[in-house]
Formats: C-alpha cells, structure tokens, sequence
C-alpha cells in the first residue's frame, strides 16, 4: 500500500482524478482475481490505499447559438445530405442530440442495424444490446445517409475524434465535450417528452439509476419549476 500510494499521488499530478479512479479500479481487480482465483496472494493491497474523492459530474448544457456555431465550423446546414468527412462528424452532433446514444456507439452503428422506428446496438458500453427509439428528428437525419457503404459514419474514431477537436478549438468552444451531448439529450427527453426514469434508463443503457439521475439529468431552475407545476 506505501508504494501504491506513492503512485497514487504521482498520477494525480499527471492526470484527472477520473482517470486515476478508473485505473485504481482496474488494477484492483487483477489483484483481486490473483487472491481469489489464482490463490497467488493473501490479500489485495489496493484495498489498503485512500482513493481520490470523485469529481463533480459534468452538469454542461448545450445552448442553440452553440450547436449553429458547431454546424458552421463543420461547413454543415441542417438537412444538407454529409458527403465530407465534416459533414458527417456535424450529422453525429445532431443524431447524439436526438438519441442519446455515445460517439462511439454512433460511429459503430451498421445499414443493417437501424430500423423503421429504432436502432438496434448489438453491443454496447455495458455489454448488454440496447434499443435506441428514432424521433421524427433522428429518422429525418438517418433519410440525409445516401452512400451505400456499411457504416452510417464512413471514417474511423480517430479521424472523427481530430476533426471535432480541431473544430470546437476553431470556433472557441474548448470546454465542449462530444459527450456532452448525451447530457443535453437526457435532460430534453424528461423535459420534452416526460420519460420515466426507468424508461429512460433502458433508451440509454445505464443499469444504475442514481447514476443517470445524479450525472446525466440536468434540469435548470425553470425546468425544475415547469415540472414541479405540471
């Protein structure tokens, strides 16, 4: 535990506490595999260390001027047909806005997989499949897809990650995250369309439901109040 803590601090110099929290987590579990599979050790000295405190969750909302500022940064309109490479990581932005659903689940999404009313990811974060229900919005955007490849997004993550990088910074967004775009999502979907919590856990694949409430719904006062009155 002296040199796990040791390297604990080291981390935390050189990265977020998330991050530090993740691999505490991952490493912890190898040892604990060694104690009670392996029956290499007597104990997991990870057990004996003081984890980080967890950072506040992100509670950034998605502003209209902001995601016309994303669009033209991408030299994208709304309902132009993607044919560049920033065409399509524009489309994303929108779908994600509509769907919930992770850059990387976008990015996975197959011709085969999407349906007259919902996607189906075979796959997800969790490991379990998951059904994505389509807004008139999102089935709007899916019509927009006209090449006939295999995946719906035509690039890999990489190049999809660099060119929404390079454009946020352009147009002076920095503290935008993609996935910030799951936050606005959620939250439209209580306001908007009155969902259930338990039926939104299963639109967006969280199996704990403090999680999608305490990280991922982030009404404002006036949603608060709209709700609290209706």
């Amino acid at each position: 535990p002296k040199h796990l803590t040791a390297w604990r601090n080291k981390r935390l110099r050189e990265v977020g506490a998330n991050t530090v929290l993740r691999e505490i987590a991952l490493y912890s579990s190898v040892f604990s595999y060694a104690v009670k599979e392996l029956f290499l050790l007597e104990s997991n000295p990870w057990m004996g260390i003081k984890k980080p405190a967890k950072p506040k969750a992100r509670n950034r909302r998605i502003r209209d001027e902001e995601i016309q500022l994303i669009l033209e940064g991408l030299n994208y309109r709304e309902g132009q047909t993607p044919e560049l490479p920033e065409h399509y990581v524009a489309w994303a932005f929108l779908f994600a806005l509509e769907t919930a659903m992770r850059r990387g689940e976008i990015l996975g999404i197959t011709m085969s997989e999407i349906y007259d009313r919902h996607v189906h990811l075979p796959k997800t974060k969790n490991g379990d499949p998951r059904i994505v229900p389509l807004s008139d919005e999102a089935k709007e955007l899916l019509k927009l897809i006209k090449h006939k490849g295999r995946r719906v997004i035509p690039q890999s993550e990489n190049a999809f990650r660099l060119m929404w990088e390079r454009s946020k910074i352009t147009i002076g967004l920095n503290n935008l995250h993609f996935h910030d775009t799951r936050h606005e999502a959620i939250t439209r979907m209580v306001r908007v369309r009155k969902l259930p919590v338990e039926v939104l856990a299963e639109i967006t694949g969280h199996k704990k439901i403090d999680i999608l409430v305490n990280t991922y719904y982030n009404p404002s006062a006036d949603d608060l109040v709209a709700a609290f009155n209706g």
